[in-house]
């Protein structure tokens, strides 16, 4: 199942524990080179597709997407395989799935088997992004479905960074904070007898933004 970077290591480590695993095919990043160091302004990509590769599949988008907050992004299934982000307009005969802009890889076409649905706009956070790059270079995707979290705050985004705590989960804790410079909570959670709970946690600043 083509997902671009499909999971993280620790999504699967979170999931033996039942803490939870991102559900479907969301497209998450692993780290590369990235920038390193203080940042001086958040760079902001709102992402375009690009020309898809391969032979076109058949599918249907039954919603809007979960991860980015566009009119443009969906929900879309191939047989049993969920794809989230796809893009196209409302009217398009078929979208692009699978892409990931970190790696470069521009995706494949879906021929729709039936019309897009009306877009549904719910709330979102200001700052919800598909994937976004620290400033040490890590690179985090959005989680969606069942994922664990503490203090009344859910682990939004799953992080590839190694741990040598077994079971643990790394990723980034609530909402993303937007501005000149946007930051947010890298946490690590652990499950104990008591449940989630945190070990630790510090702000971090965020050198790219894919939305």
């Amino acid at each position: 199942m083509k997902t671009g970077r499909v999971l993280l290591i620790l999504a699967l480590a979170v999931g033996a524990l039942a803490l939870g695993a991102c559900t479907g095919a969301t497209a998450t990043p692993t780290s590369g080179d990235g920038a390193a160091g203080p940042v001086a302004k958040t760079e902001v990509i709102a992402y375009q597709p690009g020309e898809p590769t391969g032979d076109p599949l058949e599918g249907e988008c039954w919603t809007t997407s979960l991860i980015l907050p566009r009119e443009d992004a969906w929900r879309c299934m191939i047989e049993n395989s969920i794809y989230d982000p796809c893009f196209g307009e409302a009217d398009a005969e078929a979208v692009v799935c699978g892409a990931d802009p970190v790696a470069g890889e521009t995706g494949f076409l879906l021929t729709l088997s039936s019309p897009l649905p009306a877009p549904e706009m719910g709330q979102t956070p200001e700052g919800q992004s598909w994937m976004v790059r620290l400033a040490d270079g890590t690179l985090c995707g959005f989680a969606t479905g069942a994922t664990t979290g503490v203090d009344d705050k859910r682990l939004n985004y799953w992080c590839d960074v190694e741990t040598t705590e077994e079971g643990a989960a790394v990723g980034l804790l609530g909402d993303l904070v937007a501005g000149e410079v946007w930051t947010a909570e890298l946490a690590t959670i652990v499950m104990t007898e008591d449940g989630p709970t945190l070990k630790e946690s510090e702000v971090v600043e965020i050198a790219t933004v894919w939305r």
